[in-house]
């Protein structure tokens, strides 16, 4: 956000509904894919832009896909961070042999109520280890992790935002009539991510008119904090002038 802004451009980072503090609806329906563009579009007019340049990691990213698949003309360029376009996941290329991932936890969170527990369990224990974990050492300090364990904890917010896969899982968001992505777009993946495979990057390129890829071979699914300054610069590059 700093460089970006020291770059000129204003950056608007919004929580989205259900995290931080933002609107947390209680319903699981209203974490659908609609839902969620809208209120991106409803911010838009609210602050009085017509069109932006978009950036969105993991569940940014697939709001991101929405977007420029249905209100490209809101959009000036558009940049998605590890996650593929939506009609690459509903045929996916072929997994790499012999590369375990963690994508267990997309079935455990279909449970009610257990994964909210758990996740609590420990002083947010599991949570707290798994971004340790699948990220480059040293890349979430236990000072950041506070922060962290703060925004799952307040309203109650990891039961809302574990509500996303509930409704993911449950009201899939169907084909469009038109796929294809007309805006200028930039595929970005760290090639060690633990939850989407970078494989599934060029694939993505078929579905966009003017694509383009850019891959970290020494970062994985929280490349945005693994690769600050070089994440920064690729944006601010790839926007051109504010």
């Amino acid at each position: 956000i700093a460089a970006l802004a020291q770059a000129g451009f204003r950056v608007i980072a919004p929580d989205q509904r259900g995290f931080g503090r933002s609107d947390k609806p209680p319903r699981i329906e209203d974490y659908r894919m609609q839902e969620r563009s809208a209120d991106i579009v409803g911010l838009l007019d609210a602050l009085g832009h017509e069109k932006v340049y978009l950036a969105g990691h993991d569940f940014g990213g697939f709001v991101g896909w929405d977007l420029a698949i249905h209100h490209p003309e809101r959009l000036r360029k558009f940049v998605v961070f590890n996650v593929a376009h939506p009609e690459v996941y509903r045929s996916p290329p072929p997994k790499v042999p012999g590369r375990e991932t963690t994508n267990w936890f997309r079935t455990f969170f279909q449970l009610p109520w257990l994964p909210e527990l758990v996740a609590r369990s420990g002083n947010w224990y599991l949570l707290s280890r798994n971004l340790v974990g699948t990220s480059r050492p040293g890349t979430f300090a236990e000072s950041a992790l506070g922060y962290y364990r703060a925004a799952w904890a307040y309203e109650n917010a990891i039961h809302t935002m574990i509500h996303w896969y509930r409704a993911g899982f449950r009201f899939p968001k169907t084909s469009a009539a038109n796929p294809r992505v007309h805006v200028q777009t930039l595929v970005v993946w760290g090639e060690l991510d633990s939850f989407n495979d970078a494989s599934l990057a060029e694939p993505s390129l078929a579905f966009c008119d003017d694509g383009e890829i850019a891959l970290y071979g020494d970062a994985g699914h929280w490349l945005l904090h693994e690769k600050p300054a070089e994440t920064s610069q690729l944006l601010i590059e790839f926007f051109g002038a504010p």
